[in-house]
């Protein structure tokens, strides 16, 4: 099987797009004919969202804790196959996964064996060595490690200033003198990725572009970027395309385009065109920022 990495090149290619679209069924924003309490009527309405979306698509991000809120995370295999094999399109399950020895290797069973998805989320701020069974997957599975996150509270702890330097990638001799806390878990955890390991991607967030600038020359090219941020919580498609250029890079958008309308006549056609919208923002903001 190719890599993960190569299978998402493979589709953003045919397809023309970068969008990653998020499914993330919450109970508030749901039309009226889905039942939150039945699982197979949740089933539905994602694949739903599923069709009316995957051509604009490289990749769809399933939001584990919204599914275990509804109890009806006993549909992630059905719904992660029917994507994979119908609609032909990698699958990445937000969990943000983070744990040490026995609890890690559960964990990375649990995504990669029991759901089937192609690329899981994790967080790795207990240190390097939770990393160590997901890389173990090999290249045909991913990971996307918390680096810089879309939240406000983000700059509570991951904007904390380190008296320790950073040093270029691969023998570069420029450094950056006091990295903040996120930059070391990003160059760190970036470079854990070697021949025969998992993908390694980094998550980061889209409502500060500019933080992505300064990971160039820091890890490889070849880094996967999935950003989160864009939509409601606002970050700027042009801005973040900028930077995030130098890499490879999904955008992901959720909410916007899972729940762009809660009538039963139109939650799939709104959804389609907020995909569509978004999918043509990115490829615009990717012409304009041409260097």
């Amino acid at each position: 099987m190719a890599s993960f990495r190569d299978r998402v090149l493979a589709v953003q290619k045919g397809r023309k797009t970068r969008l990653c679209v998020g499914i993330d069924p919450n109970r508030d924003k749901l039309p009226e004919h889905v039942d939150p309490d039945r699982a197979r009527s949740v089933l539905a309405f994602c694949l739903d969202i599923v069709k009316a979306t995957a051509e604009f698509a490289c990749a769809f991000e399933l939001n584990f804790g919204f599914l275990a809120a509804l109890n009806a995370t006993e549909i992630l295999p059905e719904l992660i196959g029917e994507i994979q094999v119908k609609f032909k399109t990698p699958v990445i399950v937000d969990g943000k996964r983070g744990d040490i020895a026995a609890s890690a290797k559960a964990y990375v069973a649990e995504m990669f064996k029991a759901l089937g998805a192609d690329a899981a989320t994790v967080n790795p701020y207990m240190g390097l060595d939770t990393l160590g069974p997901w890389l173990e997957y090999g290249p045909e599975c991913g990971i996307f490690v918390l680096a810089r996150t879309s939240n406000p509270g983000a700059a509570d702890y991951q904007d904390c200033t380190l008296s320790e330097p950073l040093h270029g990638f691969d023998g570069a001799e420029y450094s950056i003198k006091n990295p903040k806390l996120w930059q070391k878990v990003a160059v760190e955890t970036a470079r854990q990725e070697q021949e025969g390991t998992a993908n390694v991607g980094l998550v980061m967030g889209a409502t500060k572009p500019q933080e992505i600038a300064s990971l160039v020359g820091f890890i490889p090219e070849t880094t996967t970027l999935l950003l989160p941020g864009i939509g409601k919580q606002g970050g700027d498609i042009v801005e973040t395309v900028r930077h995030a250029r130098h890499f490879q890079f999904l955008v992901n958008v959720s909410s916007a385009i899972t729940h762009a309308s809660s009538q039963r006549s139109d939650f799939t056609t709104e959804a389609a065109s907020a995909a569509r919208r978004y999918r043509d923002a990115i490829e615009y903001a990717l012409e304009v920022t041409v260097t």
